[in-house]
């Protein structure tokens, strides 16, 4: 068995071999892909361009525009001198955030009147657009406390204390805050599923279009070793995959990595089964490498989107969130990027891995049922 075994796994490394545009974009890709998400695909919000018309020009309202420019968030690169200004500057897309300080902003600090400054933000980009008004909004609010702890020393000197709230926000397991931190563990995922499930139905199905398939079935090899010779090698080939994403996020995008790498692996192959199973069942009802690769696409993408890849699954219509419970690569996410960011083991990750056991032995076991009832008419 172990012999002929053996001779099937070395037959798909000689393919993979003698494709010389497959293996190297097998580990180019992951690379790629890690940067492209790293770098690229990233949730933060940060030096939004600003317009700022400041028609009280007092120390009070530079201290205003100084408290956005020192905040990282937003770059005060315009000074516009009315409205109409403003309006082009939008529209053109140079400037996402527009600060009006009105006249009288001293006068009405000095008087203990409630002071108005207005902030416009360009609502196109609905994600950074809400970003950049929370932003503002905090950053208008720490002033305004400012100015109120000034007028509150005041009383602290002719003997009052007022009452105060000292809000202390402890930021756990991604204390950056970082998007990359969130996307790197994913990624993981997401690479395994494309890479496992894309290869495995390609790669028997372009056996079928050689004629190659139906001379390896007539030979003494069974289905069975047959079946694992064939996921063997992209299982292995997954796991150099993973490999390189953990050494590169890491060490190269800082990715904190809290939990253990033996278990990391462990997850890893019962998912690869699972994915492996969606693979040889796509094999078994596409006719074409392209029915195959199309297939495989239909399956992934909206697969990526549900399962909280980039988007949380607590955010989507409820009907959308009841179908996420029947994609395995949601659970996958959640064990992932546990390991990674919280360092958690399997006490706290089991109902996630009973899920995936679930999976894997459901989808593997009927996608061999159907690849040997195929082959066996």
């Amino acid at each position: 068995m172990w012999q002929r075994l053996s001779r099937i796994i070395k037959k798909e490394f000689l393919q993979l071999r003698r494709d010389r545009g497959m293996l190297p974009m097998l580990i180019v890709l992951p690379i790629v892909q890690l940067m492209l998400f790293g770098y690229v695909v990233s949730t933060d919000v940060k030096d939004l361009s600003m317009a700022v018309i400041d028609r009280d020009k007092s120390a009070e309202s530079r201290q205003l525009v100084s408290s956005f420019s020192n905040a990282g968030y937003f770059d005060v690169n315009y000074y516009p001198d009315n409205m109409a200004q403003v309006t082009k500057l939008l529209d053109a897309g140079n400037a996402i955030v527009a600060l009006t300080i009105p006249n009288g902003y001293a006068d009405d600090i000095a008087a203990g009147r409630t002071a108005v400054v207005q902030v416009i933000v360009d609502g196109t980009e609905s994600n950074a657009s809400s970003v950049a008004r929370n932003y503002a909004t905090l950053i208008v609010g720490r002033q305004s406390n400012g100015i109120a702890q000034t007028k509150l020393r005041t009383l602290t000197n002719l003997g009052a204390r007022p009452p105060t709230v000292d809000p202390r926000v402890r930021v756990l397991f991604n204390p950056s805050m970082k998007s990359v931190n969130f996307m790197v563990p994913g990624l993981i995922a997401f690479i395994l599923t494309l890479s496992t499930i894309s290869l495995t139905s390609e790669a028997i199905v372009r056996e079928r279009d050689q004629g190659t398939l139906e001379q390896l079935i007539v030979t003494p090899i069974r289905r069975g070793e047959l079946i694992l010779g064939k996921l063997i090698p992209y299982t292995i080939v997954a796991f150099v995959q993973i490999t390189l994403i953990l050494v590169v996020g890491v060490f190269w995008f800082g990715v904190p990595f809290r939990g253990s790498i033996a278990f990391l692996y462990f997850t890893c192959l019962l998912y690869v089964f699972a994915s492996l199973g969606q693979g040889l069942l796509i094999s078994t009802i596409s006719k074409t490498r392209q029915q195959a690769m199309l297939t495989t696409m239909f399956a992934i993408f909206p697969a990526m989107l549900i399962s909280g890849f980039v988007f949380p699954v607590e955010n989507m219509p409820k009907l959308i969130q009841i179908m996420s419970y029947a994609v395995p690569l949601k659970y996958f996410l959640v064990i992932v990027r546990g390991i990674f960011l919280k360092g958690a083991g399997w006490q706290t990750l089991w109902p996630q891995m009973a899920a995936l056991v679930v999976f894997s032995a459901v989808i593997f076991t009927a996608s061999v049922t159907r690849f040997q009832k195929k082959f066996s008419d």
